[in-house]
């Protein structure tokens, strides 16, 4: 992130870092940061304006107080609650995780077996990479409420 014209003024970088209200800071450091952190890592590797806002939306309107009282990843809550995917990614905020969820370019669109001998293993994998991608894109503007 640079700071432009204005010198190293990042502050309308730093927006995107904006948990809101819901998230003691004060309370839960280590939850803050890891939210933080996951929105940062989100905006900078896709550099997509869009998808950042979107898993920002979704932090903001988390029910944070669901959680347990301990400042760290909590595995028994529902994913449906605190779990979105974006940009390719399912980010799972009460346990603090994010994972890739597998997409088969194959499974999604049927080609002949003539048609995947075609293909290296190395071109399948990158395949099913870049629909793994396309489809966390298009689920990111379906699932957000």
């Amino acid at each position: 992130m640079e700071g432009g014209s204005q010198g190293n003024n990042c502050t309308p970088q730093a927006v995107i870092l904006d948990v809101g209200d819901n998230l003691d800071q004060a309370k839960f450091p280590n939850r803050t940061q890891w939210t933080q952190t996951a929105l940062l890592w989100n905006a900078l590797k896709t550099q997509d304006l869009v998808a950042a806002l979107q898993l920002q939306k979704f932090v903001q309107s988390l029910p944070w107080d669901k959680l347990s009282a301990s400042d760290g990843p909590v595995n028994n809550m529902g994913s449906s609650v605190f779990s979105i995917t974006v940009s390719g990614y399912t980010f799972n905020f009460a346990s603090q995780t994010v994972t890739q969820p597998p997409v088969s370019f194959a499974a999604l669109f049927h080609p002949s077996d003539a048609q995947i001998q075609k293909f290296s293993p190395a071109t399948l994998a990158a395949l099913d990479r870049m629909y793994t991608y396309a489809q966390g894109t298009v689920n990111s503007q379906l699932d957000i409420p």
